[in-house]
């Protein structure tokens, strides 16, 4: 009996380590297969940008018609072609829009992404969209994994407004809830702590979570909103999962956006 415990401590402890020192690969799954943007239904700039540690990375980039600008930081898996539907619906409705492929992904540098990486990937692709738009006002997207860099971002950096989209409270929390049998908390390196980060926001918030979501569940994205300040809106999708959001939901977040932004401007 006490040979089959050590084993299954053996096993354990191995586990643990794997867990360790491969959690990128279960946190990040880039998609390199990346063509041009027209061919993928959308008529935008293709264009390169270089990160503050020289890193290449690619953005596609349209400018709007309404002095909105959404700066869009996506999920840990795909790329933007995957994303070009729902881009489209964002540009139709007036909105311009700067679409970060991170380092790791699609035509950016074949590089290992890390938490701290990922900032500077969002940091350059706002800074060229604050160059080539200044007079518009800049919303801050993120999506799934790109929530915690729509967070870190919007903290840094002036802005009229972030827009979430099935967000976690932290990584670190979320990966405490899979491996639930493993002190997992502790161990993850990439935290993308939103939860400690999104009381500093000032600037009008949106949420927008499915009901259905079993990659980030529904409790994480009322968390978050439970601890930002106002002001906050929260949409529910009674009947989304984690990445099939109505593109009429994601407009009327903006457009609350678009309208707090313009009442508090008018005061």
């Amino acid at each position: 009996m006490l040979k089959i415990i050590k084993i299954i401590a053996l096993l354990y402890l191995l586990f643990l380590i794997a867990l360790y020192f491969w959690q990128r690969s279960f946190l990040y799954h880039p998609d390199r297969n990346l063509g041009k943007p027209s061919e993928y239904g959308v008529n935008y700039q293709d264009v390169q940008l270089a990160t503050s540690d020289n890193v290449n990375i690619h953005a596609w980039h349209k400018a709007g018609t309404n002095g909105y600008h959404v700066v869009y930081f996506h999920g840990n898996a795909d790329n933007l072609a995957f994303r070009a539907p729902k881009f489209k619906a964002i540009t139709d409705a007036g909105f311009g829009i700067t679409a970060v492929e991170y380092r790791g992904w699609g035509n950016s540098d074949d590089i290992q992404p890390t938490e701290q990486g990922l900032y500077k990937d969002a940091q350059a692709a706002l800074d060229y969209a604050k160059a080539q738009l200044p007079n518009d006002k800049i919303i801050l997207y993120g999506e799934s994994l790109g929530t915690g860099i729509a967070v870190q971002t919007a903290v840094n950096n002036p802005h009229y407004g972030v827009f979430l989209e099935a967000p976690y409270s932290s990584v670190a929390r979320r990966a405490q809830e899979i491996w639930w049998l493993t002190p997992a908390y502790y161990l993850v390196r990439d935290r993308f702590d939103s939860i400690a980060k999104i009381p500093a926001l000032r600037t009008p918030l949106v949420i927008l979570h499915g009901k259905n979501d079993l990659v980030i569940p529904y409790a994480h994205g009322q968390r978050l909103y439970k601890a930002a300040k106002m002001p906050k809106h929260f949409i529910t999708a009674p009947t989304s999962g984690h990445s099939d959001h109505k593109h009429s939901d994601i407009l009327r977040g903006l457009r609350w956006l678009v309208k707090t932004n313009n009442s508090s401007s008018s005061k």
